[in-house]
């Protein structure tokens, strides 16, 4: 098994590495499949500060498979 590197992801009970967090990312409703993260997340501009990553808006993108600018 290889080295993992992992940074600015939510991991549940934590992993080192740069911009890390352990939370509860706050989903909309996981129970019915929504994702989408409520506005109050920790998870909210949380991602990789490099501006290539930024949001569409030009903010700092969010943690997860809905931020940068590829998400919605």
């Amino acid at each position: 098994m290889g080295n993992v590197n992992i940074s600015y992801s939510l991991v549940d009970r934590g992993w080192s590495g740069t911009g890390n967090i352990n939370a509860d990312p706050l989903f909309v409703d996981a129970e019915n499949g929504d994702y989408h993260l409520q506005n109050s997340s920790p998870c909210i501009d949380a991602g990789n500060p490099d501006a290539q990553y930024n949001d569409i808006d030009g903010s700092r993108n969010n943690m997860g498979a809905y931020g940068g600018p590829g998400g919605n």
